[in-house]
């Protein structure tokens, strides 16, 4: 890379891959009946090339800064776990505590001390998931343990050299797809999206395909691609609310530590 690339704070281009990233994922989890999207997996690969790249790049950066290593991880954390805890809240203590719901969390409940350390992947290799599998997801957020260092090399490749393109701007095509305004929306909503998707995909759901399948008389996939669809609007109108009403101001503290 050349000085004036690295030198660079944001790469709007990368807003639109993090929004197709998303999109993988979310299509994966939500339209996951249709086995259309069963490549979705891949989108977890791609966020963990992008935050590769924007960790070191921001390492690098700030490397002369005082405080640089101190400052990197505040931010991180300011990024990070208010959302992150704001679910487990949610979903260890609110959403069991609601009569009449049907969530099994005695799972997460009983394991909960891996969630609040951060070390819920772990867990998920020690311990086979059950019941309401509600935060299962969020396994990709805490530390890579050992088995992913193997990885999938070769996408992480080909991940790695279309984030070079995307950087440099060298590929008119490339900043074509990646600067459009749908995915750089979904970019910059991508990790409440993430965190929301799948709790309400699994509160919901089935609660769609049972009310639109009583009162309509057509085929299951009519009830399940319908039902899929307005979970995901649910999820994504959840997570732009999230994004400007709860994350923003813990965004904004992050310029102190530049």
């Amino acid at each position: 890379m050349t000085p004036t690339i690295i030198n660079k704070h944001h790469y709007p281009a990368l807003d639109g891959l993090r929004g197709i990233a998303i999109l993988l994922v979310v299509f994966l989890h939500n339209f996951r009946f249709m086995n259309y999207f069963f490549f979705g997996w891949l989108g977890v690969d791609l966020f963990f090339v992008l935050s590769g790249f924007l960790i070191t790049n921001i390492l690098l950066n700030t490397l002369d800064n005082p405080h640089f290593l101190r400052n990197f991880y505040i931010k991180r954390v300011l990024r990070i776990f208010p959302l992150y805890y704001l679910i487990l809240v949610i979903c260890l203590f609110i959403l069991p505590a609601i009569p009449g719901l049907r969530v099994d969390m005695r799972y997460y409940i009983n394991n909960q001390l891996w969630q609040w350390t951060y070390l819920q992947n772990w867990l998920y290799i020690f311990k086979k998931p059950f019941g309401s599998q509600m935060i299962l997801h969020t396994w990709s957020l805490a530390t890579l343990p050992y088995l992913a260092f193997a990885g999938y090399t070769t996408f992480a490749v080909l991940f790695g050299i279309l984030i070079h393109e995307a950087v440099t701007g060298e590929s008119k095509l490339i900043q074509f797809l990646l600067n459009n305004r749908p995915l750089k929306f979904f970019g910059k909503i991508s990790y409440g999206l993430y965190v929301y998707h799948w709790p309400v995909y699994i509160l919901l759901f089935p609660l769609f395909v049972s009310v639109t399948s009583k009162n309509i008389n057509l085929s299951q996939r009519y009830f399940e691609t319908t039902s899929a669809i307005i979970v995901t609007i649910i999820a994504i109108f959840i997570s732009v609310l999230s994004y400007h009403f709860f994350e923003k101001p813990f965004l904004k503290l992050k310029k102190r530590y530049d």
